[in-house]
């Protein structure tokens, strides 16, 4: 992402340069006995986790107080050079504080979709992976599908539980992230039940409406995506619950029709497509509370 004011990174080191100009300002101005204290604690105190600024902040600030005082206890400083110590850690923190709160705020909304994207777009890889592992016994791009997105696990927005979270925000990223675990354990079972080895006649029969399915899928992730970052849908998307319904028919005329077939592994298709409804209704969600 470029360097712009809707960069977290541009913004935060805009407001942190920002603060620590104005500190030293002020503490040249007001000639603070301890400017390189004041400096400190502003840097310290804003050096926060996403929406957690205020609350991180202000637990920062208690910790250098706390170890002023004993540095102060330990090396027998002056009440007065504690005073002043002191007023300079409140002053430097109540500063860090407030610039990251009013000043060039990091954008919340940005940072989630900048954790979140790479994730819902892997996991739709992962599908369509799972989807070629079932018509056409495609281990091992299931197999690399699956461990790319255990590894984005890694850089899911965990920051929406820290406490102190924006409280305003905490109810609708935690219940998104939340869904998107939901997603990956909906696809992990799928995987599982396409090792199996299934009739190669009823697959084929069923092949074309699970690809449409596989492709109308990635198209939703897609404007989901388009949702998180333009806050507005992608044009032309349908459903594929039709799809799903039809191929349950055909599995199901199929086992009616057919007493050779292996039951047990009919059931685990028909598991399988009750995942696939599954998985579209976590799409949805996701999709509707982004509206």
């Amino acid at each position: 992402m470029p360097l712009t004011l809707s960069s977290n990174t541009a913004r935060f080191f805009l407001r942190i340069s920002f603060a620590m100009l104005l500190v030293f300002a002020i503490g040249v101005f007001l000639k603070f006995q301890s400017v390189w204290l004041m400096l400190l604690a502003t840097f310290f105190v804003m050096l926060t986790l996403t929406g957690s600024s205020v609350y991180q902040g202000i637990l920062r600030f208690i910790f250098l107080v706390a170890a002023i005082t004993i540095l102060a206890y330990a090396y027998s400083f002056s009440l007065e050079d504690f005073r002043h110590d002191f007023i300079s850690v409140l002053v430097g923190s109540l500063i860090g504080v407030t610039t990251n709160v009013l000043f060039l705020p990091e954008r919340i909304d940005i940072k989630f979709q900048e954790d979140v994207t790479p994730f819902l777009k892997i996991s739709s890889e992962y599908f369509h992976s799972i989807i070629k592992l079932l018509l056409y016994r495609d281990f091992e791009e299931a197999y690399l599908e699956k461990q790319n997105l255990e590894a984005k696990f890694h850089d899911l927005p965990v920051w929406v539980f820290e406490r102190g979270f924006d409280i305003t925000m905490k109810e609708g990223h935690t219940f998104y992230f939340k869904k998107l675990v939901d997603v990956a354990d909906i696809l992990f079972a799928m995987h599982y039940i396409a090792r199996f080895e299934f009739d190669k006649q009823v697959l084929q029969k069923i092949g074309p409406d699970l690809s449409r399915c596989s492709e109308i899928s990635s198209s939703w992730v897609d404007s989901i995506a388009t949702l998180i970052s333009q806050h507005k849908p992608k044009e032309g998307v349908v459903d594929f619950c039709e799809d799903i319904d039809k191929i349950a028919n055909i599995l199901n005329d199929e086992l009616a029709d057919d007493i050779n077939l292996e039951k047990e592994n009919s059931l685990r298709l028909l598991e399988f497509l009750d995942l696939m409804r599954q998985y579209r209704s976590s799409l949805l969600l996701l999709a509707k509370a982004l509206r």
